[in-house]
């Protein structure tokens, strides 16, 4: 169920069937200020402050956490690692990719962004993460992107060309305010299907929450 949906959304992984090579992904890592989460399997930040509030669903947010098992969620963490359709209550999450994530076994790890002036933008990056339990056979890298012109809020989601490898039984993507009423569902999310996410955008495609203006953004962003 979709009801006044105030982030402007986009799903990047390519215009026309061609995923996102991860040269293209904003910068991140230490070099662009990054902190690594520690190595664990179900964990969390701490709640990271933003320069200002960013509307969700009709309701503002201060603080955001990252979330090991590929979500970012306000003013509360949210460690639950079993792929959750939504709606659910209490948490608001942006769901990138969130199945069980499990970074002990190496040095790969999520990385939580540092904010810089748009009027802001938020970087969280999941690099190369392996699966519960410590397995690094398959890994995933993905990317998330909050912003704000402090009228408007977006979210760009980004995935590494070949580097959507699990699970086989599908993660959850998806936007979820936390009040059992207002949420989007991915299609795709918690089934197979949802591995070919880097084969699927809605990059200049305009529907009831994908609008064309995210994509100037991320022009900005990218220059």
């Amino acid at each position: 169920m979709l009801t006044e949906f105030t982030a402007v959304i986009l799903l990047l992984s390519i215009p026309s069937g061609i995923a996102i090579p991860l040269s293209s992904f904003y910068s991140y890592g230490s070099a662009a200020g990054d902190t690594l989460l520690p190595p664990s399997d179900d964990s969390a930040s701490s709640a990271i402050v933003l320069p200002t509030p960013f509307l969700f669903f009709g309701a503002n947010y201060s603080t955001v956490f990252v979330n090991n098992n590929g979500d970012l969620s306000f003013n509360v963490s949210w460690t639950s690692y079993v792929p959750t359709q939504f709606p659910i209550p209490t948490y608001p999450v942006v769901a990138i990719y969130q199945a069980d994530v499990d970074t002990r076994a190496n040095d790969i790890r999520a990385l939580t962004g540092t904010s810089v002036s748009l009027q802001w933008l938020f970087i969280a990056t999941w690099d190369h993460v392996g699966y519960c339990c410590s397995g690094i056979d398959k890994t995933n890298t993905f990317q998330a992107v909050l912003a704000t012109d402090n009228v408007r809020s977006y979210a760009i989601l980004q995935y590494a060309d070949g580097l959507i490898q699990w699970p086989s039984s599908g993660a959850q993507i998806g936007f979820n305010a936390g009040n059992n009423v207002n949420y989007v569902n991915i299609p795709g999310s918690r089934t197979p299907y949802i591995l070919n996410i880097t084969g699927n955008s809605n990059v200049g495609i305009e529907t009831e929450h994908f609008e064309n203006e995210i994509s100037m953004i991320h022009a900005t962003c990218l220059a």
